[in-house]
C-alpha cells in the first residue's frame, strides 16, 4: 500500500448555534490551536475527527483544517509566527498551513472553496484547486466532495470528484464531469459520548425549515396533525430593498424570467424537468416555482411564531445526536434539490444515534436501508403522519426498526468505511 500525507479542508460556515456553543465554552478562547481543536471535535458541533482519525487507523498521515473558524486559525497563526492581513487573513492562513504541512493530498469538504476568484480576486476566473497545484509541487492530488449541486468551474482540475446522492452524480454527468458516489456517514465513536438510553421525548425534528421549499410544508402539515416537537433554525426574513440596475446580465434575467412567466404551469413543468438546462438558468426556473408554490399555498409564517410552545432553539454536536438518541421517532425530509434520491447527513445521524427515522423515500432507497425495517418511509406527508400516528400508538414496533437501523449503520455507513472507499480510489491514481 502507498503511503501519503492527507489534509482534509472543511469549514463551520458561521450560524447562531455555532456562536452559542461558544459562549458556552469560555475555555474555548484561551486555549492553544491543538485544544481547540480537540475540543470542537469532542463536542462534535460539526465534525467529529473521524476523516482523520480513520486514515491514521489505514497508516497515514491525516491532518485537518477548519478554515473559516476565525478563532482557532488566528491561534494557529500566532502560535506559528505567521503575519497575515486582516482583509484576507483566511486564505493566508490557509495557504501558510499548507505549506508547513506539505500533504501529498488535498481533500475538499465541499465546493465553496474553490469558488473562482474567492480567495485571489486578481485571477477571478481560477480557482483553489489550480492555484493550489501551481504554489506547490509537493500536492499531487486534489480531491473534492460536493453533497449539493453547484457549478462545475468549482470542480475543475480536481483529480478525483466524490459526490452523493446518484441524482445529483447525474447532474454533474450532465455536465461532462466523473464523480464517484460517496455517501454520508457516522462516526460510530459518538455513541460512546451519548447519555443515558431513556426515550424522553416522543415524535422530533432537528434542523433546518428550509422555507419555502416543501420540507416547510411538510412541517407545517405534521405541527398540524401530530405532537411533533422541533428544534429548528428559520432563518430571518431578509429586507432586499430594490436596486435598479442596467447590467446587462441582470437585463437577460429579467427578460428570461418574464418569458417563462408567460408559461402555464403544464409547460413551466415541462421545461423545468429538462435536467441538461444550464445552471443559471435553472435557478430562475427555481425562483419562478418557489413564486408560484407560496401563491398557491399562501404566505410562509415561522412555524416558531405558529407553534412557539412547540418549537425551540435549533441544536448542534452532542446536544443533538442526544436529542436524537432519546427520541422514539425522529423526522427526515430531503432538499428539494435531492430529486427523488436519499442519502442527507441526517439518516445517518438519526439511525446511528439510535432513534426510528421516518424519512421520504427515493429511487435509491435500497441500496442503504431496508423500508419499513430499518427505516420508515413514506411518498406522501399523508402517509407518513398515518405512520407516525401508529408508531407512536407501538412504541415497541418503532423501537424494533430503530435498532434495526442503527446496527445497519454502525456495520455499513460508518464514517471506516467511506474512508476506506476514499483511500481505496487514492490508491488507485498515485
Amino acid at each position: 500500500m502507498k503511503s501519503y500525507r492527507i489534509l482534509r479542508i472543511a469549514g463551520v460556515h458561521y450560524s447562531s448555534v455555532l456562536e452559542s456553543w461558544l459562549k458556552a465554552n469560555p475555555i474555548f478562547t484561551n486555549s492553544s490551536y491543538d485544544e481547540m481543536l480537540t475540543l470542537f471535535f469532542n463536542s462534535t458541533i460539526m465534525y467529529s475527527d473521524g476523516f482523520s482519525r480513520s486514515f491514521r487507523e489505514q497508516g497515514q498521515d491525516a491532518y485537518e483544517i477548519i478554515a473559516d473558524f476565525e478563532i482557532v486559525q488566528k491561534q494557529w497563526a500566532r502560535e506559528n509566527g505567521i503575519h497575515y492581513d486582516s482583509n484576507s487573513w483566511m486564505t493566508e492562513i490557509l495557504m501558510a498551513q499548507v505549506k508547513k504541512i506539505k500533504p501529498n493530498i488535498i481533500y475538499f469538504q465541499g465546493t465553496e472553496w474553490n469558488i473562482p476568484g474567492r480567495f485571489f480576486p486578481l485571477r477571478n476566473n481560477d480557482n483553489l484547486i489550480k492555484i493550489l497545484k501551481e504554489k506547490f509541487s509537493f500536492i499531487k492530488k486534489i480531491i473534492v466532495f460536493s453533497g449539493y449541486p453547484s457549478g462545475a468551474e468549482r470542480i475543475k482540475g480536481a483529480d478525483i470528484f466524490f459526490s452523493s446522492p446518484p441524482s445529483i452524480i447525474d447532474d454533474y454527468r450532465k455536465m461532462g464531469l466523473d464523480p464517484i458516489l460517496l455517501y454520508h456517514s457516522f462516526d460510530n465513536a459518538i455513541l460512546s459520548k451519548l447519555s443515558g438510553s431513556t426515550k424522553k421525548y416522543g415524535f422530533t425534528f432537528a434542523g433546518t425549515s428550509r422555507a419555502p421549499e416543501s420540507r416547510y410544508w411538510h412541517l407545517k402539515k405534521l405541527m398540524a396533525e401530530t405532537d411533533l416537537q422541533a428544534w429548528i433554525f428559520e432563518p430571518p426574513k431578509k429586507h432586499n430593498p430594490t436596486i435598479r440596475s442596467f447590467a446587462p446580465k441582470k437585463i437577460v434575467r429579467s427578460g428570461l424570467k418574464k418569458t417563462f412567466e408567460l408559461c402555464n404551469d403544464h409547460w413551466f413543468n415541462r421545461l423545468a424537468d429538462l435536467r441538461y438546462i444550464p445552471d443559471k438558468i435553472r435557478r430562475i426556473y427555481d425562483d419562478i416555482a418557489l413564486d408560484r408554490k407560496l401563491k398557491r399555498k399562501g404566505p410562509v409564517i415561522p412555524l416558531g411564531e405558529l407553534y412557539p410552545e412547540r418549537c425551540r432553539e435549533p441544536v448542534m454536536g452532542l446536544d443533538m445526536y442526544n436529542l436524537l438518541h432519546k427520541s422514539i421517532i425522529t423526522f427526515n425530509k430531503h432538499t428539494d434539490q435531492a430529486w427523488g434520491c436519499v442519502g442527507n447527513m441526517r439518516m445517518f445521524e438519526a439511525t446511528g444515534a439510535g432513534t426510528c427515522l421516518v424519512t421520504d423515500t427515493g429511487s435509491n432507497m435500497k441500496d442503504l436501508f431496508e423500508e419499513d425495517k430499518e427505516v420508515v418511509t413514506y411518498s406522501s406527508i399523508d402517509e407518513a403522519i398515518e405512520k407516525v400516528n401508529y408508531l407512536m400508538e407501538h412504541p415497541k414496533e418503532a423501537e424494533k426498526i430503530a435498532k434495526a437501523g442503527q446496527a445497519r449503520t454502525l456495520k455499513d455507513h460508518n464514517v471506516m468505511n467511506r474512508c476506506q472507499q476514499i483511500n481505496e480510489v487514492i490508491q488507485k491514481v498515485l
